[in-house]
């Protein structure tokens, strides 16, 4: 998908368009701003949606840990 970006070409100063693609190797957001008059273009690499996957097993262990330290 090609859209306006909201950055301007730091070679002349023109607008830029930005294409929406996913990384292969890490599945996340790839957005990559090109210039339409000069061709410089840059990358950025966006985080994936969402928070870390976890499975709630650490947040267990973390409740016992004053208990832990209390009996130590």
């Amino acid at each position: 998908m090609i859209e306006d970006s909201p950055y301007r070409c730091v070679r002349c100063g023109k607008r830029m368009h930005q294409t929406v693609d996913q990384d292969d190797i890490s599945n996340r957001p790839l957005v990559r701003h090109e210039c339409w008059s000069c061709g410089h273009a840059f990358e950025e690499r966006r985080r994936a949606a969402g928070g870390p996957v976890s499975s709630g097993a650490e947040y267990i262990v973390g409740a016992n840990r004053p208990e832990r330290l209390r009996n130590a």
